[in-house]
């Protein structure tokens, strides 16, 4: 039975390798702590163990296909000549270190988060796929990841996050926002395209579906688009475009990422890869005339068994009168509490920022700091944030979070640690 304990589990896998000198740092590092296998708690040995196995995984997927569009953090990660370049050498566990500053968005009266990185890219399951937002012109495919200039910001009064860039004339932003449609949770994105030059121009606007998020490869086995609007990926409804495309390619690891070939008149709207890198994208056609704008809208799902009735969405879907409705949850929900006025207008912003984003980490009996690794509820990190809440004026939300954490105390009255994402 020792053999269960993971300490022992590590060590025989160690000895297994015939590596003396690799045991001798592990036993080492196990009695630095002064008690041995106790320093090691299970859950933490879980997470560890997940994030150092997809760190493999970026390892063995990134460095083979360099080729490939990435997110932000492995661009920079990755590219020797910027300055967020890691140098990897002999590392088996490549995972993002320099640009974990993402930002998540929920709606209220539910746990479900998803997450925007510092480009615009958005992951909508926990832990799962993410969408892209491209402008391809006839010269360039333009990839938030790798502009050089990208802006992003936050909404003053609401959790809506704009990211935005300037490529070859045209102006392009995305805006991304948490919503609760009869009951179910959504991530709205609106893309606006504006033609800035002084003539027409014509250029395609993509959709993309990518098997990553901020903190690696998150696998995709199966994708298939179907009934001209609905994205399914590993048999999920995983997003719903309000706006039928003009053509769909799905591809394998095989065949490569869908942006080596993008020019390309490929279609396929079903593929199955083993691998779990299947990448898709959905296209648009654009000429646009000086100053005039192209919008396009999708929804998508914040847990991979939304229920969502597509049919009814598409055929009611109100984008004013929804935009309307969450703004006016939000302004109701942010006039309640403590409200400071400060004689600079950044100072003011930021306390709207950190008073809105109190609730956007309430997920119901506790609160996190974020999404993604960070959606693990830590019962330090709520105390803070508990406090804080109360510190506004937020009692009641406040208490119901106190209670649920007596329930965490066992008979020494300690507090269990849990690590189970909300």
């Amino acid at each position: 039975m020792k053999l269960l304990n993971p300490v022992s589990l590590i060590r025989q896998v160690i000895k297994f390798y015939d590596e003396p000198e690799s045991l001798q740092l592990f036993d080492a590092a196990t009695k630095v702590s002064g008690v041995g296998s106790s320093a090691l708690p299970k859950d933490l040995i879980r997470i560890g163990m997940r994030m150092h196995l997809r760190g493999l995984l970026n390892t063995l997927a990134i460095q083979s296909n360099r080729d490939w569009v990435w997110p932000f953090w492995v661009e920079r990660q990755f590219n020797p000549r910027l300055k967020g370049f890691q140098p990897r050498s002999h590392s088996l566990s490549h995972i993002n270190l320099t640009h974990r500053n993402w930002t998540i968005l929920g709606a209220l009266g539910n746990s479900h988060r998803a997450v925007v990185d510092p480009c615009g890219l958005i992951t909508p399951w926990l832990g799962g796929w993410s969408l892209d937002c491209w402008l391809a012109t006839q010269n360039k495919l333009h990839v938030p990841a790798r502009q050089d200039e990208i802006r992003q910001k936050i909404h003053s009064l609401f959790p809506q996050i704009k990211t935005s860039f300037l490529a070859e004339g045209f102006q392009f932003k995305v805006r991304v926002a948490a919503i609760a449609l009869k009951g179910q949770p959504l991530a709205l994105v609106r893309t606006q395209i504006t033609n800035r030059a002084s003539e027409s121009q014509t250029a395609h606007f993509y959709y993309s579906i990518r098997p990553y998020n901020p903190e690696g490869i998150s696998l995709i086995r199966t994708l298939e688009f179907v009934e001209r609007h609905i994205w399914r990926v590993n048999e999920q409804l995983a997003a719903v475009l309000l706006e039928a495309p003009n053509r769909v390619y799905c591809s394998d690891l095989r065949d490569g990422d869908v942006s080596l070939t993008f020019r390309e008149p490929r279609a396929n709207h079903r593929v199955v890869c083993n691998t779990g890198m299947a990448t898709g994208l959905a296209e648009y056609a654009l000429d646009l005339r000086p100053q005039q704008t192209a919008n396009f809208t999708a929804l998508l799902t914040l847990s991979a068994s939304n229920p969502l009735a597509t049919g009814s969405l598409l055929s009611n879907f109100n984008y004013p009168a929804v935009k309307h409705q969450f703004r006016k949850e939000w302004q109701s929900r942010l006039s309640q509490g403590s409200t400071l006025r400060f004689p600079r207008r950044k100072l003011n912003e930021s306390f709207q920022a950190n008073k809105m984003y109190l609730h956007v980490f309430d997920r119901g009996l506790t609160m996190t700091p974020g999404a993604l690794t960070y959606s693990n509820c830590w019962n330090r990190d709520s105390a803070f944030m508990i406090h804080a809440l109360d510190k506004l004026g937020f009692h009641d939300q406040a208490r119901e979070k106190l209670v649920h954490l007596l329930s965490r105390q066992d008979n020494s009255l300690a507090f269990n640690i849990d690590v189970t994402p909300c």
